[in-house]
């Protein structure tokens, strides 16, 4: 059996077609502008600061950026619009590379 790699060179065109509308339907419908206009903010962030990883700490340091912009309990909608986004987009799961996201919460006693 052939190993699975990303050459999608010979895959017909209307499979990856279908395959990238299935990705696409992974978001919710009626807030999907929301969840894209996140993700930008954060892509936005990222290429502000010249950070080209992913990983905890640029998420941590993203979100507490944010949380000096907004009420802590208002990060929560945002997390969980970037989380599946990222999901859908870069095959991150944070609920999987991100263990410190109580930092977020101590700020509400503040």
């Amino acid at each position: 059996m052939e190993e699975f790699a990303e050459d999608f060179d010979d895959i017909p065109q209307d499979i990856l077609d279908e395959a990238s509308e299935a990705v696409e339907s992974l978001l919710p419908k009626k807030s999907r502008s929301l969840y894209e206009k996140e993700y930008a903010r954060f892509n936005n962030w990222r290429q502000e600061k010249g950070v080209n990883v992913l990983n905890e700490k640029v998420l941590l340091s993203y979100f507490l950026e944010r949380s000096k912009l907004v009420k802590p309990s208002c990060l929560w909608p945002y997390y969980s619009m970037l989380k599946a986004t990222l999901q859908v987009r870069e095959n991150f799961d944070i609920s999987e590379n991100m263990s410190n996201v109580k930092p977020l919460d101590k700020k509400e006693g503040n």
